[in-house]
């Protein structure tokens, strides 16, 4: 099969044959890979060396039909999977982390951890990984909502990205009680929201929403949601900040205001996954403004470590320069 393989910290190489791993498993042809964000902070690491890295994967298999892949396989067995913390898994293995992922032309993965597709545009199915997680997130959030004492709280999403743009649209169906901002320091980014009752502003007013989503990753952004929170508010980490990065916020100061601090990373259980491929399913219209430049696998090796995706969209590989579908 041809694959990028990461050599190390910044390199990666395109490969015309690599031998498949996990034999024991089925072979699926992969159509379309998403690029995440951790993809690109895995491209510059020192993690999964020797690995085809790729996890928002969409496969075919031999019947023809379109499936997208749960990239987590956990063990089932330990303290974690009892309790269905299964992105916690003492012994998970993560396909395009710790295994071969979906950066090459066919992928290894067990027939349990593929689901049907039931897309006009199966490319759409990138998506359903991100929105998982998401969902896993909005699900911590609405479980801490229960410290606020409203049933209408106001929620302010700091960035404009693919996961804001997951979360402002879910809570705008879920959540149908909360009062929705958006902040983001470019005007343009947030162009999206125009078109629902959401509020948009570059500096949002201080010390006044019962809840903030931080999804940029970075420290302007943990400041702006330290500000804008108020006391006894609840802030969740949600973008991925730079590896050794530091909260800018004392002991002191989360003790006197009552602050409650969360994140979420993950949380791609079966249950939750099925819910994130159901909710792609009803609403692809809005998905399909989250796709954004394509790339052949020849070509990834530059654009994982070099372009960044195109504002608040998801950039995508297509495995078969040749091959046809809507939009290719």
């Amino acid at each position: 099969m041809a694959a990028v393989v990461k050599l190390g910290p910044g390199k990666l190489c395109y490969l015309e044959k690599l031998i498949p791993q996990h034999h024991e498993w089925q072979q699926w042809e992969v159509c379309y890979c998403g690029i995440c964000k951790t993809d690109r902070a895995l491209a510059w690491s020192d993690q999964s060396e020797g690995r085809v890295l790729g996890h928002e994967v969409v496969c075919r298999g031999t019947d023809g039909r379109y499936r997208v892949l749960n990239n987590e396989i956990p063990c089932g067995e330990c303290e974690y999977c009892q309790e269905d913390w299964v992105s916690h898994c003492l012994h998970k293995q993560e396909l395009g982390i710790t295994h071969h992922g979906g950066f090459a032309t066919h992928i290894c993965a067990p027939d349990s951890s593929l689901h049907t597709l039931s897309l006009s545009d199966p490319r759409l199915g990138v998506l359903v990984e991100p929105l998982a997680c998401v969902m896993h997130g909005l699900s911590r959030l609405t479980h801490a909502a229960a410290l606020q004492h409203t049933s209408a709280p106001l929620v302010l999403i700091v960035g404009s990205g693919v996961a804001a743009k997951m979360f402002g649209h879910l809570l705008l169906h879920r959540w149908t009680q909360a009062h929705l901002a958006l902040c983001d320091i470019h005007d343009d980014a947030m162009a999206w929201a125009q078109s629902y009752p959401i509020v948009c502003q570059q500096t949002p007013q201080d010390r006044h929403y019962h809840m903030v989503i931080e999804c940029s990753g970075s420290r302007d952004g943990m400041l702006t949601a330290l500000a804008a929170v108020r006391d006894a508010g609840v802030v969740m980490i949600y973008g991925v900040s730079q590896a050794g990065e530091t909260l800018p916020v004392s002991a002191r100061e989360m003790f006197e205001r009552e602050l409650t601090l969360m994140a979420s990373m993950s949380g791609c259980t079966q249950s939750i996954f099925l819910q994130a491929l159901s909710y792609v399913e009803q609403h692809q219209a809005f998905f399909a403004t989250l796709l954004g430049k394509k790339t052949d696998l020849r070509q990834l090796p530059y654009e994982l470590l070099y372009n960044p995706p195109l504002p608040g969209t998801r950039s995508w590989v297509v495995m078969s320069p040749g091959r046809t579908g809507s939009g290719d």
